[in-house]
């Protein structure tokens, strides 16, 4: 482990506009205060995406919105809100690979704000575990392409502008 921090997304710029995403893939050194742009960058665009590192070191990124609503005006025009349901997983000697195959709007997506930092953690079989707002409850598997499944069970409905954190009684 170097310590090293892994940045994913963000913000940019729409005709003037904020919080449209961007495919930005950062390495923050703290040794020596150092932000470096990666040259390969996400396939989709993140904003208020979640991520989260494998016992092996390589880490999924899950949801995030790609561009906002925006109604328009005469200088600039509208534009609609557009979300990212595809998880990815960058490691740090192969580069990035698409889940193609785990694309879920429920889990992660659009769905009623399920895009909007996924609440996700590592299960002890290795697959991770997404919650979302409604109370689902949902298993992505990130070997080859991915696969998401439905798990049994609901949760009490969440609210996606609250976190959450996981811990051992």
């Amino acid at each position: 482990a170097t310590g090293d921090v892994l940045i994913v997304g963000g913000d940019r710029l729409v005709n003037g506009q904020r919080n449209y995403a961007n495919r930005d893939v950062n390495i923050f050194t703290p040794s020596n205060n150092a932000l470096t742009k990666q040259t390969q960058s996400m396939a989709y665009q993140r904003w208020y995406a979640t991520s989260i590192t494998t016992a092996s070191g390589e880490v999924a990124v899950i949801g995030g919105r790609d561009d906002r609503y925006y109604e328009g005006n005469a200088q600039y025009p509208p534009t609609d809100d557009t979300f990212s349901p595809t998880p990815e997983v960058y490691n740090a000697t192969t580069g990035w690979r698409t889940l193609t195959t785990a694309t879920s709007d429920a889990a992660y997506g659009s769905r009623v704000q399920a895009w909007n930092y996924p609440r996700a953690w590592w299960s002890p079989d290795g697959k991770v575990v997404v919650f979302n707002v409604m109370g689902e409850i949902w298993s992505l598997d990130i070997a080859g392409t991915g696969t998401v499944t439905q798990l049994p069970g609901t949760l009490p409905l969440g609210a996606y502008m609250l976190p959450a954190a996981m811990y051992q009684p």
